[in-house]
């Protein structure tokens, strides 16, 4: 309390924690609950290769994300538009979820590309197009059950499944 009288609260909890004693709980750090890799085009698009090249390299981008915070999805949507103010403008989202939730950069930029050709629709020049992971969650490590064929591949990521 003699404290307090010349410091604020803040100042007592200081003084508090400097002596050993919690007074705040650690707050517990929550996974990102969507990935979001997209970008607008300098100049329109119109031509699907150049739109699955950009889509491939968004996705391979959200997946390193995903590995580096060690985390899955298990949502895809890829999404794709002209500008706002076009003659005729254009706007489409597509989603998928995925069998098993995944950060393999090759399963989510085939599925990517597969939905994006769902939604393009030719002549039209698209300003924008992107992903979205969702439905994150932490990846688990579990160890493989004899059904690894190096000793090396410990989890179930690296034994593909």
């Amino acid at each position: 309390k003699q404290i307090r009288a010349h410091l604020s609260v803040v100042g007592e909890r200081i003084v508090r924690e400097l002596n050993g004693e919690a007074c705040l709980d650690l707050e517990t750090i929550q996974a990102n609950q969507q990935i979001i890799c997209s970008k607008s085009f300098g100049s329109r698009i119109h031509e699907l290769p150049l739109l699955q090249q950009a889509i491939s390299n968004y996705a391979a981008r959200a997946c390193v994300k995903l590995r580096n915070q060690q985390l899955l999805a298990g949502r895809l949507q890829v999404f794709l538009h002209t500008g706002l103010h076009d003659a005729k403008p254009y706007s489409n989202s597509l989603s998928l979820p995925l069998p098993v939730p995944s950060a393999d950069s090759r399963k989510i930029i085939r599925l990517a590309k597969w939905l994006l050709k769902r939604i393009y629709r030719s002549g039209y020049p698209y300003q924008k197009t992107g992903i979205i992971l969702g439905k994150i969650s932490h990846q688990r490590r579990r160890r493989c059950k004899g059904i690894c064929s190096h000793p090396r591949q410990t989890t179930l990521s690296s034994c593909g499944l």
